[in-house]
């Protein structure tokens, strides 16, 4: 069974600047339950975070795939920032045409 702590969103704060060591727990998790969409929002949050943006273009694009509800909150988390301009986020999350509008 997954960890309980990865059954939400879990954002930079939770990390708490651990993001190598919580995306090895995120990683055991999808390893669990790869249909699980809040578990790869949270491993591209972390990947976003550590500034590996290519990984977490495409566990967000998986993430949403799998749930599509993420997509609105992914344009607000402060999370993906590092992502935000990239035009892969815009179509990702449904808001083409608007990179960068919210930096």
């Amino acid at each position: 069974m997954a960890r309980e702590a990865a059954s939400g969103i879990v954002g930079s704060r939770e990390l708490g600047g651990r993001g190598a060591s919580e995306m090895c727990f995120i990683r055991t998790d999808i390893h669990e339950e790869p249909e699980n969409g809040t578990f790869l929002y949270n491993l591209a949050c972390a990947e976003s975070h550590l500034g590996r943006k290519q990984e977490a273009l495409e566990h967000l694009r998986q993430a949403v795939e799998k749930r599509p509800e993420l997509a609105g909150g992914a344009v607000r988390d402060s999370d993906l920032d590092a992502i935000r301009d990239e035009p892969e986020f815009s179509a990702i999350t449904g808001q083409a045409g608007t990179a960068g509008a919210g930096s």
